[in-house]
């Protein structure tokens, strides 16, 4: 809590608040008491801090305009804001609750909604804004916007029930995003595209009506040490030319795809990816993927599926128990497998088809109810010094003109031989 100064001043309900505002010294402390205030055409261009004098809850603003920011030393702490903005003909910021374009101010301890569009909206390289402790929620469009290079700090908020998007991150933004829970949108949960970067820490990304987490047009986010779950209609999706890396994340319990691939380049590191509605990983359409030390489990379709020309270099992961196959290589993709225990599945732990291509080395493939490896026509494997145990089946299995190449491998103890 900042201590009142000289220039502190108290208000009351009545007071004309915008001019007291603006005829407050360099540097003010203004403490406003619980009330409903009205604010419009308010811009903070000069060194201010405004503190609600009470909870949050009890010191109301409605803005009719934009809360314009554009100074470093400019701190809010304490107030619920109400953006209901006029009709305007104007475009952005005119449909937001708060429009930062320049400096680093604070916002600490907020309510922010909007009944008319964003809540907050962060552009331009020279706008750098921290945001803490705040509830920003129910906004008519998105609850937070980034753009043109922006690069705020965002933590320990919860962003949650937006008609669209939690957070979008567009052209070149890089925000850092620590400690934060995004749930409950009729959106996305967080969109990253045209070259956003920036990094999410411990955050909590849950519930959204559509994919949790899109990646797109050469975005290239680090996710840390998050959780990605319950998304109705997935938890990641990466296309039209994402990046994006994933270390140390929970990915649970999506009634989509857990991580969907499509024409991006992707790496997960020490991800746990499970228990999904549908595919556990699917990487398609051309796409890269690095997984290392990735444990993928119980998802209800295949695990992991590489797809249509894409390839997909697997390190030291487990891929287990899940209700269809381990592993699918097919459509002329490519699958490289080092140190993998795949086990476990309803189906075939490894199956290879229409011009896919897997390399197993140093693997487990072992618990299958049908074959360890399955090659059907047009594909082909590479085993070399792996461990095929207790499959029901035969530890390689090959139809048509499918290939299986083995090399030193131990293939003892599956039910109906090593080979057919």
């Amino acid at each position: 809590m900042i201590e009142e100064t000289e220039a502190t001043e108290r208000l009351v309900e009545t007071t004309d608040l915008v001019g007291l505002i603006r005829r407050a010294p360099l540097g003010a402390t203004v403490c406003i008491q619980p009330g409903q205030y009205v604010l419009s055409n308010l811009v903070l261009d000069r060194p201010i801090q405004l503190l609600g004098d009470g909870p949050r809850e009890q010191v109301i603003i409605h803005l009719l305009a934009p809360l314009q920011i554009s100074h470093d030393d400019v701190v809010l702490q304490g107030f619920t804001l109400v953006g209901r903005n006029l009709a305007s003909a104007e475009p952005m910021p005119a449909d937001c609750a708060i429009y930062i374009s320049r400096g680093s101010p604070r916002i600490e301890d907020c309510e922010i909604t909007s009944e008319t569009g964003s809540c907050v909206v962060i552009e331009g390289s020279d706008a750098a804004p921290r945001l803490s402790d705040c509830r920003i929620h129910s906004a008519a469009d998105c609850g937070i916007i980034i753009a043109r290079n922006a690069k705020p700090i965002v933590e320990r908020c919860d962003i949650e029930a937006c008609r669209s998007i939690g957070l979008v991150a567009v052209e070149g933004a890089e925000p850092v995003v620590r400690e934060c829970r995004f749930r409950n949108g009729s959106g996305n949960g967080l969109l990253f595209r045209g070259g956003a970067n920036g990094l999410l820490d411990k955050c909590d990304i849950s519930a959204h009506a559509l994919s949790n987490v899109v990646l797109q047009n050469e975005a290239n986010p680090i996710f840390r040490s998050c959780t990605i779950r319950d998304g109705q209609q997935g938890g990641v999706f990466a296309l039209e030319g994402a990046k994006g890396t994933f270390e140390d994340c929970d990915i649970g319990r999506n009634a989509g795809t857990g991580i969907d691939i499509s024409g991006s380049t992707t790496s997960l590191v020490g991800c746990r990816i499970h228990d999904g509605l549908s595919h556990g990983v699917l990487v398609v359409s051309k796409s890269e993927c690095w997984l290392d030390r990735c444990e993928i489990f119980a998802n209800k379709f295949v695990n992991l599926g590489v797809l249509q020309h894409a390839e997909a270099t697997v390190n030291e992961c487990v891929i287990r128990d899940g209700a269809s196959n381990g592993v699918t290589v097919m459509d002329k993709a490519t699958g490289v497998f080092r140190s993998c225990r795949i086990f476990g599945h309803a189906q075939t732990n490894v199956a290879v088809a229409r011009g896919g291509q897997a390399t197993l080395r140093k693997c487990r493939i072992c618990d299958g109810a049908q074959s360890g490896a399955y090659v059907a026509t047009g594909g082909a494997i590479s085993l070399e010094s792996c461990q095929l145990h207790g499959n029901a089946r035969y530890g390689v299995e090959t139809a048509g003109n499918g290939a299986a190449e083995v090399i030193d491998c131990d293939l003892a103890g599956n039910q109906a031989g090593e080979r057919n």
